[in-house]
């Protein structure tokens, strides 16, 4: 299971998305639906580890494993 707990995110010191929660069960699809500018593509780049986007608060997890801390090539492999 991904989950996101209370995840804040912020691209060069400036909060983009705050305090959001999601949970993900394997072998089903989910799709995020939003306005342009809602933080869509910012929530997918900080769970594949793009160095821009940075987790100031909360934390991922994959099977109860923090990724928050692993490198991109490391996440793909989970």
């Amino acid at each position: 299971m991904l989950q996101r707990k209370d995840v804040t995110i912020q691209i060069q010191e400036k909060s983009v998305l705050q305090n959001i929660s999601l949970a993900f069960e394997k072998g089903k699809n989910y799709c995020i639906l939003g306005k342009n500018g809602s933080g869509k593509s910012s929530l997918a780049l900080t769970t594949m580890g793009h160095p821009s986007y940075e987790i100031s608060e909360g934390d991922i997890t994959i099977d109860g494993q923090s990724i928050k801390d692993t490198s991109p090539d490391e996440r793909a492999k989970l």
